[in-house]
C-alpha cells in the first residue's frame, strides 16, 4: 500500500531555509508560353516509407503498437509537457491498427489484474514514438480529457508497456500468465539480492565540492514550482560537458543511496517505516531523501550521521529528473545510460540490516 503523497503546501516546503520597411515591387508579369512546364512544388521531408515526416506529437494523437503476440494496441495522448506525453491506453486489441473510427479509442484501459483494482492504465512517457508505433489519427480532447491528472511515469515512450495484452492474458490465460510474472519477480528479486550483499561505489564520480556548488544553484525563491527551482541547476549541467552531466547523475545516486538506511526510512515523518507489516512506500522514501540533497552540504552530512534529522513529511522529487534534463538540453537527446549506482530504496543492503 503506497503512503500518502504530500500536499501542495507540503512540497512547497522542500527547501528547508532558504538562503525601414520598404515597399515590394509588383510581380514582373510574364507572358505564359506554349511549352513553358510549371514551376515544381518544393520537396516535403520524406520517412523512408514515403509518407510525409511526422508532425509533433498533439494531445488528442491516437497511435498503434505491436504487442507481444502479434496483434495490436492502442494509446492516445492526453496531455503534452516538454518532451514528455500523458497517455492514456484505450482497451482496444485486434490484428490490425484500428480505424480512427473505433469507439474504444474514446475509452481508458481499466486494470484489474493482481493488485489493481480497476484504476486507469495511464502515465507519462518520455521522448517520441518510436519507429514501431502508427499513428492512427487525431481525436480532439473533451474538456474533462483535458482536466484529467496523471502522476505515474514510466520511462521512455519506446519502452511503452502493453497494458491491454496484459489485461487480456489475465482475462484468458491467467494461470500462465501468473507462473510468467511470478517467475521474472523471483529472478529480479534474486539479481537485486546479490546486488545489495555488496557495497555500491559510484564510477567516475564529480569531485565533491563541484557537486554542492551545483546543488547551490537550485532557485528556491521560486518554491513552489519545482521545474523552475531545478531550472538554473540543468541549464548550468546542460551548457557544459556530457561527462560532467553524467558525473553529477553518479554523485547524486551515491548519496542518496548512502542515506537508504532502515534509520532514516523510521525517521522521515507520518509514512515512515513502521516494521515489515506497515504500509511503506518505497517511492515517499526516495523523494525524501532528495530533500535532503537539495538541501545541501551541511544540511546532508548532518542528517547522515543522524538519522533523527530526517526532514518530515517532505519530498522533492524533481531532483531526480535534473541529469535526464540536463542531458536532453546538451545533446537533445534521451540518457540511454544509467548510474553504477543504485538509488532506489532497498538498494543498500548494509543500511537495512
Amino acid at each position: 500500500m503506497a503512503a500518502k503523497k504530500p500536499s501542495k503546501a507540503q512540497r512547497a516546503k522542500a527547501r528547508l531555509a532558504p538562503p525601414e520597411r520598404r515597399e515590394k515591387s509588383p510581380p514582373e508579369r510574364r507572358e505564359k508560353s506554349e511549352n513553358a512546364k510549371p514551376p515544381k512544388k518544393p520537396n516535403r521531408p520524406r520517412l523512408d516509407d514515403g509518407s510525409a515526416a511526422p508532425r509533433p506529437v498533439q494531445p488528442g494523437d491516437i497511435y498503434a503498437y505491436p504487442l507481444p503476440d502479434g496483434r495490436f494496441g492502442a494509446v492516445r495522448i492526453l496531455a503534452v509537457k516538454g518532451k514528455s506525453q500523458h497517455v492514456a491506453h484505450t482497451p482496444y486489441i485486434g490484428a490490425k491498427p484500428p480505424r480512427i473510427d473505433d469507439p474504444q479509442l474514446l475509452e481508458v484501459l481499466r486494470q484489474h489484474r493482481f493488485a489493481f483494482k480497476g484504476s486507469r492504465a495511464e502515465d507519462w512517457l518520455d521522448g517520441k514514438p518510436g519507429p514501431e508505433l502508427v499513428r492512427v489519427g487525431h481525436i480532439p480532447l473533451t474538456a474533462a480529457e483535458q482536466k484529467q491528472q496523471c502522476n505515474a511515469y514510466a520511462g521512455a515512450f519506446k519502452n511503452i508497456y502493453p497494458e491491454v495484452h496484459a489485461e487480456w492474458r489475465w482475462a484468458h490465460d491467467r494461470a500462465s500468465f501468473e507462473r510468467e510474472m511470478g517467475a521474472e519477480q523471483e529472478a529480479d528479486e534474486a539479481e537485486r539480492t546479490k546486488q545489495r550483499a555488496r557495497p555500491q561505489k559510484p564510477e567516475d564520480p564529480m569531485a565533491d565540492r563541484s557537486f554542492w556548488r551545483l546543488i547551490d544553484l537550485l532557485a528556491w525563491d521560486k518554491s513552489g514550482d519545482d521545474d523552475a527551482v531545478i531550472g538554473p541547476l540543468v541549464a548550468e549541467l546542460g551548457a557544459g560537458s556530457e561527462r560532467r552531466i553524467r558525473q553529477f547523475a553518479e554523485t547524486l545516486s551515491h548519496k542518496l543511496y548512502l542515506l537508504d538506511t532502515r534509520a532514516h526510512a523510521e525517521h522521515m515523518g507520518e509514512d515512515g517505516w513502521k516494521g515489515d507489516d506497515a504500509p511503506f512506500s518505497v517511492d515517499a522514501f526516495l523523494y525524501a531523501r532528495c530533500v535532503v540533497v537539495a538541501n545541501g552540504e551541511a544540511f546532508y552530512a548532518k542528517v547522515l550521521s543522524d538519522p533523527t534529522a530526517m526532514p518530515q513529511d517532505l519530498e522533492f522529487e524533481a531532483l531526480l529528473g535534473v541529469p535526464g534534463l540536463a542531458w536532453e538540453l546538451k545533446t537533445g537527446d534521451d540518457p540511454e545510460w544509467s548510474t553504477a549506482v543504485d538509488h532506489e530504496t532497498f538498494a543498500n543492503g548494509a543500511g537495512w540490516r
